[in-house]
């Protein structure tokens, strides 16, 4: 990243608080990447997302309250998230 070059600003959604911790850890070590705030649930991101207009927002799109609520404060929406979990129909037979 060029010195003048602001860094990436994002927000992370993530119902558990150690997936949160997580990813702020590894941004905190990155020079071209800010965490600007977390949130635990979908109502908080959208007050987090309203108040800190970031960049880039990591979701855990397995939660469906947080994209259900997203969707419907937003007109336009494009999520593209992460999930520790496999799709349906990813998962092994048991």
């Amino acid at each position: 990243m060029s010195s003048d070059a602001a860094p990436i600003r994002i927000l992370s959604v993530d119902d558990h608080a150690l997936i949160r911790q997580g990813i702020a850890g590894l941004l905190a070590v990155q020079t071209d990447m800010t965490l600007v705030a977390e949130a635990s649930n979908g109502r908080e991101a959208i007050q987090q997302f309203r108040l800190h207009r970031p960049d880039i927002t990591l979701m855990d799109l397995h939660h469906e309250s947080h994209t259900d609520q997203c969707r419907r404060a937003f007109d336009k929406l494009w999520l593209d998230g992460y999930s520790l979990l496999p799709l349906p129909e990813e998962r092994e037979p048991l």
